[in-house]
């Protein structure tokens, strides 16, 4: 109502996908690199200390707007690489 920008991003059952398959390459490649735990980013979860019990709970995670953490950056645009904007 003040004129703020405001977000609302319809999130389609296709990136509803995509969000699960980027908490398991998460969870991959936090344990690759060498974590004792992780913690996917939702509200009905807390730290597992396996790659298996990561996909496991995160395939049980029941994906939906205010329970699954989302965020986005620079989505009014980034930040420019010089002065000359070309």
């Amino acid at each position: 109502g003040d004129g703020t920008p405001v977000l609302d991003y319809q999130v389609s059952p296709y990136a509803w996908d995509g969000i699960r398959r980027a908490y398991q390459s998460m969870a991959e490649i936090q344990f690759a690199g060498g974590a004792k735990a992780v913690m996917p980013l939702h509200e009905d979860t807390g730290y597992v200390k396996t790659l298996a019990q990561a996909i496991k709970v995160i395939n049980g995670l029941s994906l939906e707007i205010f329970r699954t953490r989302l965020g986005s950056a620079h989505v009014m645009g980034g930040c420019a690489m010089g002065e000359d904007a070309d």
